[in-house]
């Protein structure tokens, strides 16, 4: 087995540590806000993850009395300075077992912290997890645009890699409604055979449950909107000079060797 086929190695050794323990619930409360603040469709890719930021997600948490009694000893009246001691170890449990890690903000060069590649999925999973909303390829195409917005802004590579994930989903989405209108197709035939509809009837009723469900799924100028935008930052890297996207080419293989076998040969920021 190859080094990078072993998750629970270096840094990851204790990933799931700080979920394990009594303040459980609130350490997931805070991954998910850490998420939605920074990587969510609505986030504002503007915002850079500062130390302070973290410690605010993490108190605006503990405030709430679902997370108060199992992050704090006590339930009682709120006291700033626990809050605080809280919110630094952890902060400090997240960045020693691979959740966060320190980033210098490539514009201005001022230390910041951001989730780890591993940390963003697995934060996203229980943001996921926690959201009822139905989830369309509209969002994820938002998302695409965003991480590609927030790649052209900080120059970091996973952006990019995210990009592509929320593509990637795009293309499962469709492949997922194409086969749920293959069936609720079937469904309504035998529907309106056994209720034995004339041709009229038949596709009026096709047309009201059809279409209902259409409505819900299929938003076509929300994607096509997305789409130009997204084509339009596309441009803007690949007019990058060569040497610059050579760079971009070899931190992505280097970030995510399983580049090779879907580009077959291929540039990644082409």
């Amino acid at each position: 087995m190859s080094a990078s086929a072993v998750f629970f190695l270096g840094p990851r050794e204790h990933f799931f540590r700080p979920l394990t323990w009594q303040d459980r619930e609130a350490c997931a409360a805070v991954l998910r806000q850490l998420h939605e603040r920074i990587h969510g469709p609505d986030a504002d890719y503007a915002e850079i993850l500062t130390r302070e930021l973290v410690l605010e997600i993490i108190q605006g948490v503990v405030v709430q009395p679902a997370y108060r009694s199992g992050a704090l000893s006590s339930d009682s009246a709120v006291d700033a300075q626990a809050e605080r001691d809280y919110g630094l170890d952890l902060l400090r449990a997240l960045k020693e077992h691979g959740w966060l890690e320190d980033y210098k903000d490539p514009i201005d060069l001022r230390p910041t912290l951001k989730l780890t590649r591993t940390g963003k999925a697995f934060s996203e999973v229980f943001a996921e997890l926690d959201n009822a909303r139905h989830k369309t390829r509209q969002r994820n195409m938002r998302s695409a645009r965003k991480a590609l917005l927030a790649f052209l802004e900080s120059r970091d590579e996973e952006e990019l890699l995210d990009a592509y994930d929320y593509a990637s989903r795009v293309i499962q989405d469709l492949q997922d409604d194409i086969e749920y209108f293959r069936m609720l197709m079937q469904t309504l035939t035998r529907e309106a055979l056994t209720q034995k509809l004339a041709w009229d009837e038949f596709n009026d009723f096709l047309e009201r449950r059809f279409g209902k469900e259409m409505s819900v799924r299929l938003v076509a100028d929300s994607v096509d909107r997305h789409r130009s935008q997204i084509i339009e930052l596309l441009d803007l890297i690949r007019a990058w000079p060569a040497e610059q996207r050579l760079k971009v080419d070899a931190s992505l293989r280097q970030r995510a060797p399983w580049l090779d076998e879907v580009l077959d040969g291929r540039s990644a920021a082409l």
